[in-house]
C-alpha cells in the first residue's frame, strides 16, 4: 500500500510538472521558408525557445538566430526563425547568416535562470526552496527598472527587455494558487504546477522596492487592480 501511495505521489508531481529545464541539443534537419525542422523530443514543449549556433569550421561558431517551437507532427518539431540581435555591438559590424540544414539547436537556453513574479514574500520563499537549484533573479531588479520609467503596471515589452538585460530565459507567475513557467522570447507557457499562495497580494508584484509611481497618476500600484487577474490576461489565461 505504501508503495501504491509513493508512486502515485510521483506520477502525479511528474504530470503536473512534465516539462525539463535542461538545455537540449540537436541540429536542423530542413529549412522551410522562415521554418526550421528539428526531430521532435518529449524535453522540449511547443513555445519553447533556443538559439541556433553556426559552426564555421572545428574551432570557430557564432549564435546567428533564436527559435521558436509553433508546432510538433509527425516526430518533426517546426520553429519559427528570429534574427539574434543580442550579440550586436555598435563598434562591430551586424552580420546576418541564414539558418542551414547541420546547424546546431539549443533548446531551453537560460531555462535555469529565472525571474518570479509573485504575491508577496511568503511565496517568493516558498519558490526558492521548491527550486534550489535554479539562479534565480531577485524581483528588485525588475522593479528598480519599472520605478526609473514610472511604470507601476509591467506590459510583455517590458518584461522581454528585462529577460534580455539580465540574460534569463523563463519567468515564473504565482497566480490563484498555480504556478506558470513562461518562455521570455515567446511568452508561451512551457510548464505548469499547482504552487498555493497565501497572505496580501502586493502589486505589482513581491519586491522590496515600494511605491512605484506612475507617470500620471503619481502612486501607481492601483493601476493593477488585482494581481491574479492582471497577469492572468497579460498571458492570455482563462
Amino acid at each position: 500500500m505504501v508503495k501504491k501511495i509513493l508512486f502515485s505521489i510521483v506520477f502525479l508531481a511528474s504530470v503536473v510538472f512534465s516539462f525539463s529545464l535542461e538545455p537540449y541539443q540537436t541540429q536542423i534537419t530542413k529549412i522551410v521558408g522562415n521554418q526550421a525542422i528539428v526531430t521532435d523530443s518529449p524535453t522540449v514543449e511547443i513555445g519553447s525557445s533556443g538559439i541556433i549556433i553556426h559552426n564555421y569550421d572545428s574551432e570557430h561558431r557564432t549564435i546567428i538566430a533564436k527559435a521558436v517551437v509553433v508546432k510538433k507532427e509527425a516526430g518533426n518539431m517546426y520553429l519559427k526563425l528570429y534574427y539574434y540581435k543580442d550579440l550586436n555591438m555598435d563598434a562591430l559590424p551586424s552580420y546576418k547568416i541564414i539558418p542551414k540544414v547541420g546547424d546546431s539547436v539549443i533548446f531551453n537556453y537560460l531555462y535555469k535562470r529565472v525571474l518570479p513574479i509573485v504575491p508577496n514574500q511568503s511565496s517568493f520563499n516558498s519558490f526558492k526552496q521548491r527550486f534550489p537549484n535554479l539562479d534565480i533573479v531577485h524581483p528588485d531588479l525588475f522593479a528598480y527598472e519599472l520605478a526609473k520609467d514610472n511604470n507601476p503596471a509591467p506590459k510583455l515589452s517590458d518584461f522581454r527587455k528585462e529577460c534580455n538585460a539580465d540574460d534569463f530565459g523563463l519567468l515564473f507567475f504565482a497566480l490563484s494558487d498555480k504556478g506558470y513557467f513562461v518562455d521570455c522570447t515567446s511568452f508561451k507557457v512551457v510548464g505548469r504546477l499547482d504552487f498555493p499562495t497565501e497572505g496580501k497580494k502586493q502589486t505589482p508584484f513581491y519586491t522590496r522596492i515600494k511605491d512605484i509611481k506612475s507617470k500620471f497618476f503619481g502612486l501607481g500600484s492601483d493601476d493593477i487592480k488585482n494581481f491574479d487577474t492582471y497577469y492572468k490576461k497579460l498571458l492570455g489565461l482563462k
